[in-house]
């Protein structure tokens, strides 16, 4: 039996999960399970067409000069073995079949998905990361002792450190034309010191124009505001019955309830001193006199080009608040100065948004600055403490001194 059996699903979609570590191959490749890869497996109709979508996307980045340093992405594609092998070797794939009962899905008896799962899954291998940003937030960035700020400080200017190699990514991606389109707290990893992006499954390149509005328009039809997306992606795609319908929303049932986490982008924006609810409603009455065609023909790929460097700036705002620590924002220069950056990033309008190639020179700015402000720190910390540790060093000496003289006073 495989030392290694019973593994870990650590990612779950409507028709895909990510196992770990890695399962083999339908044709034995990958026979050896490896701590240091996954297999994400996907079933379904489409099966076929989202995975070698994500697979030539993944070729893609990989051809991208220095991508190991900021991306973790899928080598292999192949077929998994049928259901039955499959949880024989981890049994943890049948949490891939969510509302299926476990013992009907281990009886051998095809379900729905199980057969689906027989006749259409087809499975990416690759590297394993570490911890999620998410995750690696809630550790480092917590609230646990009376210095808060200083020690959130400290941490948060570590946490931007790390982040200089995504920085880099996203101006790559953006000169390549790739719009990795799922940037959020779960899909950037630790690896090896450094955080990675991880999971394009839902990326594409900007000229596929089909892809992006079949994105925005399946958001739109959420019950949800997606803070990681700009509301001008997500309500372009839409009628003007469409339009007219949200704006009577928003003045029947109140802007604060007419979507899910709206609560959220207000407390958001209202650190940032934008009115979220004038934006959202300015950005439906521009669309009701928009042009349609000569917008895609001419602006569209302006707007999309912009969607991950919103995604990014979101990341921060997002996780201060989700942690209950956007309001110490205000007590800190360093906090503040990031957190101006990060606005320019989220700014609503595509137009007016700072391109990722100027707020990737913004943040080595901030970096050597608050750097050089943390080494004088250090520095002056160094001096005391020698100073400290001299006055004590002259006190013992001055003691030992006072204690020679008693004694040979004593002997005379």
């Amino acid at each position: 039996m495989d030392k290694l059996n019973g593994g870990k699903m650590i990612a779950t979609g409507s028709s895909s999960c990510v196992i770990h570590p890695n399962i083999k191959c339908l044709n034995n490749t990958h026979k050896k399970r490896d701590k240091k890869k996954v297999s994400k497996i996907v079933f379904g109709e489409k099966a076929s067409e989202y995975t070698h979508r994500e697979k030539y996307i993944n070729d893609t980045v990989k051809r991208i000069p220095g991508h190991k340093d900021w991306a973790l992405i899928f080598d292999d594609i192949c077929k998994p073995p049928a259901f039955k092998e499959s949880i024989s070797i981890d049994k943890g794939i049948t949490e891939c079949f969510d509302g299926e009962d476990t013992a009907l899905l281990h009886s051998g008896m095809e379900s729905k998905k199980v057969s689906l799962f027989n006749e259409n899954s087809i499975m990416l291998i690759g590297d394993f990361g570490g911890d999620t940003l998410g995750n690696y937030f809630k550790k480092k960035l917590k609230i646990d002792n009376s210095k808060y700020i200083k020690d959130l400080e400290k941490e948060f200017l570590s946490l931007m450190k790390k982040f200089k190699n995504l920085f880099i990514g996203l101006v790559e991606l953006n000169k390549y034309k790739i719009i990795h389109l799922d940037i959020k707290h779960n899909n950037i990893v630790t690896f090896k010191g450094n955080f990675k992006f991880i999971d394009f499954g839902l990326s594409n390149l900007s000229s596929n124009k089909e892809h992006f509005l079949k994105r925005s328009y399946n958001e739109f039809n959420t019950k949800r505001i997606y803070l990681l997306y700009p509301l001008e992606y997500i309500y372009f795609n839409i009628s003007e019955e469409e339009i007219n319908l949200e704006l009577e929303k928003i003045k029947v049932i109140g802007f604060d309830e007419f979507r899910n986490l709206t609560d959220i982008y207000i407390s958001i924006n209202d650190r940032f001193s934008r009115n979220a609810k004038d934006d959202l409603i300015s950005i439906l009455n521009d669309y009701k006199t928009l042009d349609y065609d000569s917008f895609i023909k001419n602006d569209y790929t302006d707007l999309i080009n912009g969607i991950d460097t919103y995604s990014f700036g979101m990341l921060m705002p997002i996780l201060f608040y989700s942690n209950d620590i956007l309001k110490y924002v205000d007590n800190s220069k360093l906090l503040s100065d990031f957190f101006d950056l990060f606005k320019m990033m989220c700014e609503p309008y595509y137009k007016n948004r700072v391109h990722i190639k100027d707020a990737y020179d913004i943040f080595l700015k901030l970096l050597e600055k608050y750097n050089a402000n943390d080494k004088k720190s250090r520095k002056r910390k160094t001096s005391k403490s020698k100073k400290r540790q001299s006055r004590k060093s002259k006190t013992r000496k001055i003691r030992k001194s006072k204690t020679r003289k008693g004694i040979r006073s004593k002997i005379n």
